[in-house]
């Protein structure tokens, strides 16, 4: 089985899951940037990861982070007025670690401290990875659900530019290498004219983005140093805010993120990453609307690495992350331990973590997981299997927000377990999942009155079960093909369906070699679901890409978008992008 090289992966996601498009097993790096953690290629776990690449983002014809992540199947990702929102497994973005080369994105200002997706940049990133179950036992709250890491662009040159009827896209970025120092920078950005309108409407939304990176790494003797810099600017039209319909309203976000890391070795076997980590998220409003937010987010850790045996390996961490909003800060104190077992006929490992906020006399938390996986002789089948707990602190804004905050929330909590089995015949891959996950004492907002509400713990459980398939094959005369089908039902503490979140979902990534060039489908079908007391229709969407090389370093593209249905519906009174042509050119050299 061929295997595929992360620039950074978490612990959870050292062991190979389904995924539509990278192969089914991953070969590991020594040294991890993703959310603080450890990574040894000789680490397993039995969490799912998929890794979304760079190039089949560009096959997939997406535009846009929403449209990247919507070809993953076990995610839907939504978008209303420029603002994308996300569930997996029943969760929402407020339930997912979210974070940029392993800084987290949390916006301590925003509901629940979700994330803003929308501000990064499509083009600044090399893969997307995406770890699923709950995550807490490494990376403490916020990973309830899993975790989300986008890794920027770190090497290489090059420049591109697209064209279509209602977007532009360009960019240039180019990196220097001087013995023991490497340097990468790079610019983007992105208008659009398609996003989502309201109904009944011919107005289209626009939405620009910049994002501007600088990296630095330098060898100092026995220590590895890492530098990195990054400005996100987004300009938002929010065309339903405030009652302001059918009329430009801007909203501006700035986004500044910092992180620094040293990796070096205590002990011959005694392995030691120092990382801090600073994001800021800064939203105002234009048109002479007062409003103005901004959020922060700082973090240190600690972790260490033993190797005991052979066969097995000892982690331990200590970190410590900040949380503010306007003049209200939290702070919370996370103390973690993983013990891996890598042998010949079998993986196991143990996670276990205790965290807790720092302002009052609360409990520490306790969270834990448990990964196994096996392959079976004889018939060359892998079987993995987790369980897990996570847990998500409630958030600076849900407990001190003038509108609605409480101090006497008390943490989400979850469970969930999954077993998974994978199988190669040759050419063909295919792999099943099935999971279930339950949250308890879930944190919503209870409106009291069309202008007021409070934060408050739902006594009863939300529940989550699915099953999801994916697979690829080689050769089918001539066509490459990886998809992926998820069933799953997701339901609330009245054991009814979660709004926006679809029964059924599949993917699939098509693609044909031609004499000159080659040729790329992407299907994304979403099934029936409910928004609100809405309920809104199935939908297919096909996109086409063609490719052709014009050199050794450049290359042409053409993409059509949404060739067969510009009529759909993601949120309930909202339009949709209509149908588009996109042609593009494509530079990159080492």
């Amino acid at each position: 089985m061929s295997r595929v090289s992360l620039a950074s992966v978490t612990l959870a996601s050292v062991f190979f899951a389904s995924s539509i498009f990278t192969v089914q097993a991953y070969q590991l790096p020594t040294l991890n940037i993703t959310a603080r953690r450890y990574v040894s290629s000789t680490i397993k776990s039995g969490a799912s990861v998929t890794v979304l690449t760079q190039e089949a983002i560009r096959q997939s014809g997406a535009q846009s982070i929403q449209e990247a992540l919507n070809m993953l199947p076990q995610l839907s990702a939504l978008n209303s007025s420029g603002i994308t929102g996300i569930f997996m497994r029943g969760y929402t973005a407020r339930d997912i670690l979210i974070t940029v080369d392993g800084v987290p994105l949390t916006d301590p200002g925003s509901v629940g401290g979700a994330a803003f997706l929308d501000a990064i940049n499509l083009d600044s990133l090399d893969k997307i990875e995406l770890v699923e179950g709950p995550q807490s036992a490494l990376y403490g709250s916020q990973a309830i659900a899993g975790v989300l890491n986008f890794i920027s662009k770190k090497t290489g040159n090059g420049y591109h530019l697209q064209i279509g009827d209602s977007q532009l896209r360009s960019g240039a970025y180019g990196s220097w290498d001087g013995g023991n120092t490497h340097v990468f920078a790079s610019t983007q950005y992105q208008e659009d004219h398609s996003l989502s309108s309201l109904k009944n409407t011919t107005e289209k939304d626009k939405t620009e983005k910049g994002t501007y990176t600088l990296i630095w790494d330098q060898k100092w003797g026995g220590i590895d140093t890492h530098v990195m810099i990054q400005k996100n600017n987004s300009r938002v039209d929010y065309d339903d805010s405030f009652g302001r319909r059918d009329a430009p309203f801007y909203g501006v976000i700035s986004q500044d993120i910092f992180s620094s890391r040293a990796h070096f070795y205590a002990l011959p076997n005694i392995e030691q990453i120092l990382q801090y980590g600073y994001t800021r998220t800064d939203r105002r409003y234009e048109d002479n609307f007062p409003a103005r937010f901004q959020g922060v987010i700082e973090s240190f850790s600690h972790t260490a690495k033993a190797t005991l045996s052979p066969y097995a390996t000892w982690f331990t961490s200590l970190d410590a992350t900040s949380e503010s909003w306007d003049y209200y800060t939290q702070s919370r104190l996370g103390i973690g331990n993983h013990l891996s077992i890598d042998h010949d006929l079998f993986h196991t490992d143990a996670r276990v973590r205790v965290e807790k906020l720092t302002q009052n006399d609360t409990q520490w938390i306790t969270t834990y997981g448990l990964g196994f996986y096996r392959m079976l002789p004889g018939i060359d089948t892998l079987v993995k299997a987790n369980l897990a707990t996570g847990f998500r602190l409630p958030s600076v804004e849900e407990r001190y927000s003038p509108f609605g905050g409480n101090l006497l929330l008390k943490p989400e909590q979850s469970f969930s377990k999954d077993i998974s089995f994978e199988k190669n015949w040759g050419p063909i891959q295919l792999s099943l999942t099935i999971f279930e996950s339950l949250i308890s004492q879930k944190i919503i907002y209870q409106s009291t009155s069309s202008l007021s509400g409070n934060y408050a713990n739902l006594d009863g459980l939300t529940r989550s079960t699915g099953i999801v398939y994916s697979g690829s094959i080689q050769d089918f005369y001539g066509w490459f093909l990886k998809g992926g089908y998820t069933n799953q039902l997701a339901l609330n503490d009245q054991q009814k369906p979660l709004p926006r979140i679809p029964q059924e979902k599949w993917t699939l990534l098509a693609q044909h070699p031609l004499p000159s060039g080659t040729l790329s489908l992407s299907i994304i079908s979403v099934g029936a679901r409910q928004d609100g007391t809405h309920p809104l229709e199935a939908y297919t969407l096909l996109h086409s890409t063609y490719t052709l090389p014009l050199s050794a370093q450049h290359t042409l593209s053409v993409t059509i978008k949404n060739l067969t249905n510009t009529a759909y519906e993601e949120v309930y009174g909202y339009n949709t992008p209509e149908r588009q042509v996109l042609v593009g050119l494509t530079a990159q050299w080492q």
